[in-house]
This record gives structure tokens, C-alpha cells and sequence, in this order.
């Protein structure tokens, strides 16, 4: 079934540089791009990138003339994205974006450039115009039985990240005749006939499961099936503290050169947000979805490089109503939340459960519940290259006071060849999880 918003908006243009991750968006938004995995981009092809990216600036009608300050743009009603490549290996490539402007469209760059593996080292962003936006999703929900192996849920979501499938909660068990029973709720934003969709999204996954007992269903789903926000203390087993949020948590070399400042003396009209942090993956988008969370507007804004290992971001903010940020309990209420989200956006805890070991991972996500990309492509990524195998996983929302959390459950097979009870293994694959997921 396909679920619908609609926003009214205005024309951006944007730019920004990456590192194999960097990001430009706005109407007009140039990105250069440093790719540290080249002859990734170059295999997959800038048309993957392209397709990637395109869904989330859809072509509408306009609902007003631009003004004569971005006049010299194309046409607002053409949607446009080039990619343009380096001459050599090591050299950036450019990427231009010309798309409708609102709330959250920056969030929404960052978080497909994330998906693409892309760091954001310097960017740009303007907005000028008024438009209007019609996003649509379907939902299925992919049920699969197949001998169980060694990293089949990595492999698994590995597929439906090359179908463009974004997954919204997973439950897999491991019976005890061996077989995995599998069954993960996934959105779809691809346009074209849904019976072809679903075929080909099947014949993608038998692939991987295998042609040993494999079985492969996918039916289309509705909102009801995506599950409501459970409250932690439905849940059983969760450690205690575990998502509880305390300065002491923040990594104190990744926190005491952190700082977020907030000006309204700067401009008449917008209010100045300053922010500097240690780089790291995915931090533009961290940054982007606190903004698109408490319904903040980008007028303009830059993000660079400033030194090594730390980037700043200077941004014209206003409220969803045009207003200055001028509330002090908001304004640290926000300051605050970027200081977590941008420091340490992460939850990892592993402890004994009877004989075996269970895997608990959390992350802050968006308020409207979309994922984190890749979450669990990157942990079962981990586990399988350190030949753990995993017995049962699960995923759940979870509503903490007015934060949204994502959090992942594994119960992992102990061996005497493979064991996660130890506390140097333990160490080691908490260090590798958190360097994956955002390293």
C-alpha cells in the first residue's frame, strides 16, 4: 500500500564536498566527492548513485513563479542531478543537485549519500522559491526459510540494499532442524508495476538464500503491519542504563572539542547555528536529522573542513513558521541533542544470557522512525567476518520520553571455533561494530 506526505517548500540550492562521503544539496547543490573507495563507485557506476538519489527529488508541479534571485538557475520545475567524475583515481568528482526545497531535504541528501557510503567534507546550501512535494513509499513484508549458514543475514540485507529496500524491522530464529526463518518489513520507494517489483525483488533474495529448502514470500504491507513505538519497559531483558543518555557516555576525546553556538545578532531574519566536531561517518546526517526533528529550516548554510579530523558547520536556521530561534529552553534543548547525537549517536552493550551471549545495539533515529541506513547490514557484517554465527535477531522502535531509538537484539551460537564470552573478543567486536557503524 502506498502511504503519502505533502509539504509546501521552497527552492534550494546547495553544495558540498565529500570525501568518499560529502555531500551538496539545494536546489542547486554541487558536491565534490573524495572517493576513499573509488573503484567502489566507478563498480557500482554513477548511474546507481544517480538512481539512489533521484527518488528523493521527485519533479512536481510549482505552486509560485521563482524570484529574480535565482533566476539565472534551470528551470525549477526540471529536476536535475549530474554526477560528474575525475579525470584519475584520487581525484573529486562533482555532483549536481537541482531539486524542490523543505523541511528535512538536507537530511534526506545526507542520509542517501550515508546509504552510498559518502563522508561530507564541505557544503553548501541556499533556498529561494516556493514548491510542493508528494513522497510515496509501499511497504512489503518479506517472509524466507532457508538452511541457516554463516553470515546469511548480512547477505540477505546486502540484496535488498542493491534493490534499493530500506528495512524497517527484522525478527529472524534459527529452528531446531537448522533452517532460518526469516521475516523483515522493508519500504519501497521505486516506481513501476508492482507485480514486476515483487518478482524481481524474489528472484534477487532465492539467490541468496540458496536452492536448499528456500523459500521466498513477499506481500504487500500496510502502515498497520510497520508495528507501533514500543515503550522500553515492555521490554524484557533490555540492561539496565542501557539507553540511558549521560555526559559520561560521550567519548571525552571526541566530546571536549565539541561545540554548538547559537547567534541571533548576526542576521535579521535567521538565526545563526555554529557547530564544531570531530569528523567521522555519517555526521552530516546526524547533524541534518536533529535539525529536520525539531522542524528547523535551512536558509543557507556551509560545511567544511576546518583541521585535521574536525569540521565546521555555519547554518542560517528559522522555524517551520519563518521565526528566529529565540526561546532559551529551545535553544539548549537543541544544542544539547546535537552534542549527543553528533558525539556519540551509538548504544553497544554485550552480555551473558544463560549459556549463550546476546548482542545489544542502539541507535538515535528520526522521529518519523526511518532507520539508520545500513544498520544491519554493518553489524551482521562484523559478526560474520569474525565467524560468529547468529542464532536469533530482532528490532524494535523504541519511545524514551521524546526520543526515538533503534535497537537491534542478537543471540549469537557459541563454538568452541567461535565465542563471544570472552572479554578480549568482546572488546574487539564492540570496537569493530562501533568503528563500522561510524567510524
Amino acid at each position: 500500500m502506498a502511504a503519502h506526505c505533502c509539504s509546501t517548500m521552497s527552492h534550494a540550492t546547495s553544495g558540498l564536498h565529500l570525501r568518499c562521503g560529502s555531500v551538496c544539496a539545494g536546489p542547486h547543490a554541487d558536491v565534490l566527492l573524495l572517493p576513499f573507495h573509488f573503484s567502489r563507485v566507478r563498480a557500482m557506476s554513477m548511474k546507481a548513485l544517480f538512481k539512489l538519489l533521484k527518488p528523493s527529488f521527485s519533479k512536481k508541479q510549482s505552486l509560485g513563479a521563482p524570484s529574480n534571485r535565482v533566476a539565472h538557475l534551470p528551470d525549477f520545475s526540471d529536476e536535475l542531478v549530474t554526477i560528474q567524475l575525475g579525470d584519475r583515481a584520487g581525484d573529486l568528482a562533482v555532483i549536481t543537485i537541482n531539486c524542490l526545497d523543505r523541511v528535512g531535504l538536507t537530511c534526506d541528501a545526507a542520509r542517501r549519500l550515508f546509504e552510498f557510503g559518502l563522508d561530507v567534507v564541505q557544503a553548501d546550501f541556499l533556498t529561494d522559491g516556493q514548491w510542493c512535494l508528494l513522497l510515496f513509499w509501499k511497504y512489503y513484508s518479506l517472509q524466507t526459510c532457508s538452511a541457516e549458514r554463516l553470515g546469511l543475514l548480512n547477505d540477505l540485507s546486502c540484496a535488498l540494499r542493491e534493490l534499493e529496500l530500506e528495512i524497517l524491522n527484522v525478527h529472524a530464529l534459527t529452528s531446531p532442524n537448522g533452517l532460518a526463518v526469516i521475516v523483515i518489513l522493508v519500504s519501497d520507494s521505486r516506481k513501476g508495476s508492482q507485480d514486476e517489483r515483487q518478482q524481481a525483488i524474489c528472484d534477487n533474495v532465492k539467490c541468496v538464500l540458496g536452492p536448499s529448502y528456500s523459500h521466498c514470500e513477499l506481500t504487500p504491507a500496510t502502515m498497520d503491519d510497520v508495528g507501533e513505538v514500543l515503550d522500553l519497559e515492555l521490554l524484557y531483558g533490555v540492561p539496565n542504563n542501557f539507553l540511558e543518555e549521560d555526559d559520561s557516555d560521550i567519548v571525552a576525546g571526541s566530546d571536549k572539542n565539541f561545540s554548538a553556538n547559537i547567534d541571533n545578532l548576526q542576521s535579521a531574519n535567521h538565526t545563526l547555528l555554529q557547530i564544531t566536531a570531530r569528523d567521522r561517518r555519517g555526521l552530516l546526517y546526524d547533524c541534518m536529522r536533529v535539525l529536520n526533528d525539531y522542524n528547523l529550516k535551512i536558509a543557507y548554510g556551509r560545511f567544511k573542513t576546518v583541521s585535521m579530523g574536525f569540521v565546521a558547520f555555519d547554518l542560517l536556521i528559522s522555524q517551520a513558521n519563518g521565526n528566529k530561534l529565540l526561546d532559551l529552553d529551545k535553544q539548549k534543548s537543541l544544542q544539547a541533542r546535537l552534542r549527543v547525537d553528533m558525539c556519540n549517536p551509538l548504544r553497544m552493550m554485550i552480555v551473558d544470557k544463560g549459556r549463550n551471549t546476546e548482542v545489544f545495539v542502539a541507535t538515535t533515529v528520526e522521529k518519523s522512525g526511518r532507520s539508520r541506513p545500513s544498520m544491519m547490514h554493518d553489524v551482521t557484517l562484523v559478526l560474520k567476518m569474525l565467524g560468529v554465527s547468529i542464532f536469533q535477531a530482532n528490532s524494535e522502535k523504541l519511545c524514551i520520553g521524546e526520543r526515538m531509538w533503534e535497537m537491534y537484539r542478537f543471540l549469537l551460537v557459541e563454538s568452541p571455533s567461535s565465542s563471544a564470552r570472552g572479554d578480549q573478543m568482546r572488546s574487539h567486536i564492540v570496537k569493530r561494530v562501533k568503528n563500522v557503524l561510524s567510524g
